[in-house]
């Protein structure tokens, strides 16, 4: 089961861009450190997980094989840090965002938003699905 999780995250990585067919081993084996997983079995990507559900299985296993405590900061330390091995590097992020910023700014804007979204930099699947009214109070002196 975690290998076939694992080659999930592999598969979506390579699916959003993140990662390419060529880093696929590396990534693999990155992921079974820090998932203390010592023997890779034939694995078969799992469908209609969406990011949210597979970094929440994957720090589940950790949570029950005691690599993090259970709890809910751990879990989201833990699940920054396995999107970090398929982040791409800083300055790949900086060398696109100038390639779409030569298209457009809007162009350069729209596919940060969806990197970050992609990245599960923001956690889309935490924000609410309803209108959030925001109230400011300012005072002066």
């Amino acid at each position: 089961m975690i290998c076939d999780l694992i080659q999930t995250l592999i598969e979506y990585g390579i699916a959003k861009e993140l990662i390419t067919r060529e880093d696929e081993i590396y990534i693999r084996n990155r992921f079974m450190q820090v998932l203390k997983v010592d023997a890779w079995n034939d694995a078969k990507p799992l469908n209609g997980l969406t990011i949210d559900e597979l970094l929440g299985k994957l720090e589940d296993c950790a949570a029950e094989n005691g690599i993090i405590e259970d709890s809910g900061a751990y879990r989201d330390i833990f699940g920054t840090e396995l999107m970090g091995i398929i982040t791409p590097a800083p300055h790949e992020v900086n060398a696109r965002f100038r390639r779409e910023y030569e298209k457009s700014p809007e162009a350069a804007t729209e596919w940060y938003y969806r990197f970050s979204a992609d990245t599960n930099y923001y956690r889309a699947g935490h924000i609410p699905r309803y209108p959030l009214e925001v109230r400011l109070r300012v005072r002066f002196p």
